[in-house]
């Protein structure tokens, strides 16, 4: 039925690392990046900032199909791993870091620390 397929035939259990596509905005107070890592649980991801390093990471599980069926061809990895790093240019205010994931698009929020952000100066 299915003898016309061409590909890599993935029949064990395996773990795939991806790189996701990321969007990085900035104003003078904050940076926003948007990560897409669709599929991932909420309950799977982590976002991290040590120092100027921020690490994000989620993991993408294949859904179960029932034991009955016999699979004959699958390109789909098990698990896969959503990871990027990023080494942040501006101080944040760890404090006031915020997340967001809605549909497959995590939306991190870094503020600015005072010192990092424009100051004007009065001219006397």
């Amino acid at each position: 039925m299915f003898d016309k397929i061409k590909g890599n035939w993935e029949t064990q259990n395996n773990h795939h690392i991806v790189r996701p596509p990321v969007d990085i905005y900035e104003t003078d107070k904050e940076v926003v990046l948007c990560v897409e890592m669709p599929g991932v649980g909420k309950d799977t991801l982590n976002v991290e900032i040590q120092g100027s390093n921020l690490t994000i990471n989620g993991i993408r599980k294949k859904d179960h199909i029932e034991e009955k069926y016999n699979a004959i061809y699958n390109e789909r990895y098990t698990a896969v791993e959503y990871r990027r790093e990023f080494q942040l240019n501006a101080e944040v205010d760890q404090h006031k870091i915020t997340a967001n994931y809605q549909n497959g698009v995590l939306k991190v929020t870094l503020v600015k620390s005072q010192e990092a952000q424009p100051q004007k100066i009065a001219i006397t």
